[in-house]
């Protein structure tokens, strides 16, 4: 039920597409900043039952925000919202993935120790970005019920950096900001009305791009003064 509180970290995207564009992103559900330094993330390639590659995450992750771990070798994604690189997600969709809080296991992609691209609705885990859906509340470590909390997105989409949650009846998104001098975007997250300040003269026109929680354009203007 939508009404239900949220709790700690998941898997909020993954995205296994062309080349090495490869990724995910960790959702913070709470209602707490949270030390990632008691988290991690490891990759069990090709059915292996033993992390093939383990990744420590460190810093606080606020309420509602979110952490990206992309391929060293990514060039789809927008560089300046990546969090850290990282061969653990050097996965071909045959790959399950987990995240670990204290070492135990609090939500999964795939079933580790098996090997197989695992359908995701019309898609799967091999060649598609999967956006958790927003009633999802909380990791599962059970794959066979998990794989039903995905949207599926066709090759070389992807929302990173975006996530929309429904939590206590209300929904909590994480929104990309400019952190310049000449803007300020307020709240952050938003639940209704968002509100957007430029607060300095620029010396070039400003262009303001907002997107909706699956990344696409909802409202384009160019600030000239």
């Amino acid at each position: 039920a939508k009404g239900q509180a949220c709790v700690d970290l998941f898997f909020s995207e993954y995205v296994e597409v062309s080349s090495f564009n490869k990724a995910v992103e960790i959702f913070n559900a709470s209602a707490d900043t949270i030390d990632l330094t008691s988290y991690n993330v490891k990759l069990y390639s090709n059915g292996d039952t033993t992390p093939t590659f383990s990744m420590g995450m460190s810093g606080n992750l606020s309420p509602s925000e979110v952490y990206i771990i992309a391929h060293p070798l990514a060039t789809l994604f927008d560089s300046t919202i990546v969090d850290s690189l990282s061969t653990s997600v050097n996965f071909n969709g045959n790959d399950a993935i987990g995240l670990y809080k204290d070492s135990i296991l609090i939500d999964v992609i795939g079933e580790i120790g098996v090997a197989t691209v695992w359908p995701v609705g019309a898609g799967s885990t091999q060649n598609y970005t999967l956006i958790r859906k927003d009633t999802v509340k909380q990791g599962r470590i059970d794959w066979l019920l998990g794989a039903n909390e995905w949207d599926v997105y066709p090759i070389d989409t992807d929302s990173l950096g975006y996530h929309a949650c429904y939590c206590n009846d209300t929904i909590i998104t994480s929104i990309r900001e400019n952190e310049g001098d000449y803007v300020q975007v307020y709240p952050n997250p938003v639940n209704d009305i968002l509100s957007i300040e430029v607060t300095s003269s620029s010396l070039y026109p400003i262009r303001l791009v907002v997107f909706n929680t699956l990344g696409q354009e909802v409202y384009i203007r160019e600030i000239n003064d």
